[in-house]
Protein backbone atom coordinates (compact mmCIF):
# COMPACT_ATOMS: atom_id res chain seq x y z
CA UNK A 1 0.00 0.00 0.00
CA UNK A 2 1.31 3.42 -0.89
CA UNK A 3 0.59 6.32 1.43
CA UNK A 4 1.97 9.62 2.63
CA UNK A 5 3.54 9.42 6.05
CA UNK A 6 4.10 12.48 8.24
CA UNK A 7 6.54 11.85 11.09
CA UNK A 8 7.37 13.92 14.13
CA UNK A 9 10.96 15.17 13.99
CA UNK A 10 12.10 12.90 16.83
CA UNK A 11 10.55 9.84 15.17
CA UNK A 12 12.08 10.75 11.82
CA UNK A 13 15.53 11.05 13.43
CA UNK A 14 15.08 7.75 15.27
CA UNK A 15 14.00 6.06 12.04
CA UNK A 16 16.96 7.57 10.17
CA UNK A 17 19.29 6.23 12.86
CA UNK A 18 17.71 2.79 12.59
CA UNK A 19 18.21 2.85 8.80
CA UNK A 20 21.88 3.83 9.18
CA UNK A 21 22.56 1.14 11.81
CA UNK A 22 20.80 -1.65 9.94
CA UNK A 23 21.40 -0.55 6.34
CA UNK A 24 17.76 -1.12 5.37
CA UNK A 25 15.57 1.02 3.12
CA UNK A 26 13.04 3.53 4.44
CA UNK A 27 10.17 1.23 3.48
CA UNK A 28 11.67 -1.75 5.28
CA UNK A 29 12.62 0.34 8.31
CA UNK A 30 9.07 1.69 8.67
CA UNK A 31 7.59 -1.81 8.34
CA UNK A 32 10.01 -3.36 10.83
CA UNK A 33 9.50 -0.60 13.39
CA UNK A 34 5.72 -0.76 13.02
CA UNK A 35 5.73 -4.56 13.34
CA UNK A 36 7.85 -4.39 16.48
CA UNK A 37 5.58 -1.71 17.93
CA UNK A 38 2.44 -3.70 17.17
CA UNK A 39 3.93 -6.81 18.77
CA UNK A 40 4.82 -4.76 21.85
CA UNK A 41 1.21 -3.60 22.06
CA UNK A 42 -0.09 -7.12 21.60
CA UNK A 43 -1.74 -6.26 18.29
CA UNK A 44 -2.04 -9.22 15.92
CA UNK A 45 -1.15 -8.77 12.25
CA UNK A 46 -4.16 -10.82 11.22
CA UNK A 47 -7.69 -10.77 12.49
CA UNK A 48 -8.21 -13.67 14.83
CA UNK A 49 -11.74 -14.26 13.59
CA UNK A 50 -12.34 -13.79 9.86
CA UNK A 51 -15.03 -11.33 8.86
CA UNK A 52 -18.14 -13.10 7.58
CA UNK A 53 -21.21 -11.69 5.86
CA UNK A 54 -24.52 -13.36 6.55
CA UNK A 55 -26.39 -13.48 3.26
CA UNK A 56 -30.14 -13.11 3.17
CA UNK A 57 -32.20 -14.37 0.26
CA UNK A 58 -34.20 -11.40 -0.95
CA UNK A 59 -35.57 -12.69 -4.24
CA UNK A 60 -36.39 -10.58 -7.27
CA UNK A 61 -38.83 -7.72 -7.32
CA UNK A 62 -42.11 -8.53 -9.11
CA UNK A 63 -41.28 -6.37 -12.12
CA UNK A 64 -38.08 -8.36 -12.79
CA UNK A 65 -39.59 -11.86 -12.85
CA UNK A 66 -39.37 -13.51 -16.25
CA UNK A 67 -36.84 -11.03 -17.65
CA UNK A 68 -33.20 -11.64 -18.37
CA UNK A 69 -30.49 -9.27 -17.22
CA UNK A 70 -29.88 -7.72 -20.64
CA UNK A 71 -33.53 -6.60 -20.83
CA UNK A 72 -33.32 -5.13 -17.35
CA UNK A 73 -30.08 -3.31 -18.27
CA UNK A 74 -31.74 -1.94 -21.42
CA UNK A 75 -34.69 -0.66 -19.41
CA UNK A 76 -32.40 1.03 -16.91
CA UNK A 77 -30.39 2.65 -19.70
CA UNK A 78 -33.55 4.00 -21.37
CA UNK A 79 -34.78 5.28 -18.01
CA UNK A 80 -31.40 6.96 -17.43
CA UNK A 81 -31.63 8.73 -20.82
CA UNK A 82 -34.99 10.21 -19.86
CA UNK A 83 -33.50 11.91 -16.84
Amino acid sequence: MRTTLTLDEENALALQGFMERTGVSFKRAVNEVLSAGFQGLGVSKRHEKPFRVKATRMGLRKEFHGKNLSHIADELEIEDMRL
